[in-house]
């Protein structure tokens, strides 16, 4: 059971701390044969903050929020890491797909700094000084996860590890339609190729003794709400036709009006129902889409699971 915990908290991506990946420089205004060390953590820190706040500010991200952002930036030597601290206003943002975004961009153009810093450097992010675990702390939706995991009731066949692909289209109420949560990036939807993965690797950790679900299975058969296949759907249409006596799983936000509720459900169900069933372990599967230049493998370590750092390492440093 050792060896199988080991292997399930590497197959974890959870927000929080993450392994800089090896990518091309891209800053048009640094000289790229700088060589930054821990002496120099002021010069340091101001490239990244002017990077981090030029990044957030170059576009819109949030659809509610039109803001300028401002993202302050501190330096550990000693254990190097990165810490970005944003807005606390920013804080209902945490987790879902617009500020996942942003991270993604502001962390990708920070990574060009990866090849010109000594040692390998750690990334974490906060809001108002609060991390996305206290954040959730804070949330109505953390004790609805407690009553739910109380729960004897589970219609569902369950497995203990949870596979959740990501995405998956939803209904939006601004313009009364169904669509993905994501655009389509280099040729590729993400919403539809992760269910592919999903059904793999649910095979084989079954195969190697994981019993697991997935939350977004390739039955065939239609969703008649949206008249598309089950497996292009949203994991919270999964669990609201298979719990329909647990709608603070998937019906979390039930008295927000925001046009896009449902896909903000769908992305905050799959923890709920992990919780509902004492899952051992959640496996979110993302395609990353990026600029088309970016490769490579992201390892994401949880602020608490400090011993989980070494492992994360060597799967980065194997990674193709």
């Amino acid at each position: 059971m050792r060896n199988q915990s080991a292997c399930l908290r590497l197959l974890i991506p959870l927000i929080g701390t993450f392994a800089l990946a090896n990518v091309p420089a891209v800053f048009a205004k640094e000289d790229a044969s700088r060589i930054y060390d821990v002496s120099e953590s002021s010069e340091l820190r101001e490239a990244i903050a002017k990077i981090a706040n030029d990044t957030a500010n170059g576009q819109s991200w949030f659809e509610h929020d039109y803001r300028p952002i401002i993202i302050h930036i501190s330096l550990d030597a000693e254990s190097k890491k990165i810490a970005l601290d944003m807005e606390d206003r920013l804080a209902g943002e945490a987790g879902f797909t617009e500020m996942v975004d942003l991270h993604r961009a502001i962390e990708e153009e920070i990574e060009s700094l990866q090849t010109r810093v000594t040692g390998r450097w750690m990334f974490t992010w906060t809001y108002g000084g609060k991390s996305l675990d206290e954040i959730m702390g804070d949330d109505p939706i953390s004790v609805v996860s407690d009553r739910a995991r109380r729960s004897s009731v589970d219609p569902i066949d369950v497995a203990p590890v949870v596979i959740a692909a990501g995405h998956g289209h939803y209904y939006n109420y601004k313009y009364s339609d169904w669509r993905p949560h994501r655009a389509l990036s280099n040729g590729i939807l993400e919403d539809d190729v992760t269910p592919k993965f999903a059904e793999e690797l649910m095979y084989y950790m079954r195969l190697n003794g994981f019993p697991s679900v997935q939350l977004r299975p390739q039955t065939g058969l239609t969703h008649k709400p949206s008249g598309l296949p089950w497996g292009r759907i949203g994991a919270r249409y999964f669990l609201e036709q298979s719990l329909p006596d647990q709608p603070g799983i998937w019906n979390s936000l039930s008295s927000s009006a925001l046009a896009d509720r449902e896909r903000r459900e769908d992305i905050v169900s799959r923890p709920l129902y992990a919780n509902h069933t004492s899952a051992p372990a959640i496996i979110h599967l993302h395609t990353n889409a990026a600029k088309a230049s970016v490769s490579g493998a992201r390892v994401y370590v949880h602020p608490g699971r400090p011993d989980d750092r070494p492992e994360g390492i060597s799967v980065d440093l194997h990674a193709p």
